[in-house]
């Protein structure tokens, strides 16, 4: 498939454009090339960005341990009215 891309600018305006058919890739397409392009700094620096999404993935599971809340159903207005007899 052979893409035409037309690429047009206004060096005085300071104005670039880049046009043509855009194409939907997912990341793990454009992944390896991005790699190639990374030095060793930004390697480093991506480790650690997915280090921090790891850390709070696992920070999200800690809210499994949370019971569900129960809705008091009947009992509520039986309270009230518990109360209101006490006054």
């Amino acid at each position: 498939m052979s893409a035409t891309i037309v690429v047009s600018a206004s060096i005085a305006g300071n104005t670039f454009v880049i046009s043509g058919k855009s194409q939907d890739k997912g990341i793990e397409e454009m992944f390896p090339e991005i790699l190639s392009q990374l030095g060793p700094e930004s390697l480093a620096d991506l480790k650690k960005l997915a280090e921090s999404f790891q850390n709070q993935a696992n920070i999200g599971n800690v809210d499994d341990d949370i019971p569900e809340l129960v809705e008091a159903g009947e009992d509520a207005p039986k309270a009230e009215t518990d109360l209101n007899a006490a006054d």
